[in-house]
């Protein structure tokens, strides 16, 4: 199976409830996620719905949570076209095996939702660039839900 894209259902509240309260998800541009359900993966978006904006998600690969920040560009206001470039990506330690699985998610989660998680289906062409300079690993994240935070390490 693959992502899809739909609007978040009770059911998945009440399975993935602890998950989606902690990941703020009751907003009208947080209600819908990309998910793998084979997988048990899925990918969150806070905020950011603007022409050329940064964008913070979360991956969410079983019980643990992967944070990616992108700059989001609208490429064609007409149909809709998107390009994302990732700025940085956080991986628990934990998943480090699991880099090129994650990259892979990553990019097909966001291929998916498009621009602004459009459930019409009329996002237009999604570019993703993503190198491994943006890939960090870490025991705690540094940023949460876009604002960065000093860790022990800084």
């Amino acid at each position: 199976m693959a992502f899809v894209l739909e609007k978040i259902s009770e059911e998945d509240i009440n399975r993935y409830g602890a998950q989606l309260k902690k990941a703020g998800t009751t907003s009208h541009y947080h209600n819908r996620w990309a998910i793998d359900r084979q997988k048990d993966m899925f990918l969150i978006h806070f905020g950011g719905c603007g022409m050329s904006d940064v964008s913070n998600y979360e991956l969410h690969c079983g019980n643990e949570v992967v944070k990616v920040s992108t700059e989001r560009k609208l490429d064609n206001q007409k149909t809709f076209d998107t390009a994302f470039v990732i700025q940085r990506i956080e991986i628990p330690l934990s998943l480090q095996s699991r880099v090129e699985e994650i990259k892979s998610a990553i990019s097909e989660a966001l291929t998916k939702y498009g621009y602004c998680g459009d459930l019409k289906g009329e996002s237009g062409i999604v570019t993703i660039n993503l190198n491994d300079s943006s890939i960090h690993f870490t025991s705690q994240p540094k940023f949460l839900f876009g604002n960065l935070t000093k860790s022990n390490s800084n």
